[in-house]
């Protein structure tokens, strides 16, 4: 996992008011250390589904992303092809 994606994540939590400011770093480094580092994941994001259909809304591109994995094939995995697929 991206430094900057669990940096995110962290920042939703103290933003939610489950972990304070002081929590903020330690909680990253448990995250980074802990839970990422024997695992990978590919993110895709609601504004990669509008680089190929910028016209749909942010729920339209949210449902392709859930799609897309609900129906995800292990052996093709989601790529740019994918996506189109589940299209609106």
């Amino acid at each position: 996992m991206y430094d900057y994606l669990i940096k995110e994540q962290v920042a939703e939590l103290v933003g939610a008011g489950l972990l304070t400011k002081k929590q903020e770093k330690k909680a990253f480094n448990v995250l980074r250390r802990e839970c990422w580092t024997d695992k990978i994941a590919i993110i895709w994001t609601i504004g990669d589904v509008q680089t190929i259909a910028p016209e749909i809304t942010d729920e339209e591109a949210r449902n392709v992303l859930v799609e897309a994995a609900l129906g995800l094939d292990a052996n093709i995995g989601i790529n740019w092809d994918v996506l189109g697929e589940y299209l609106p």
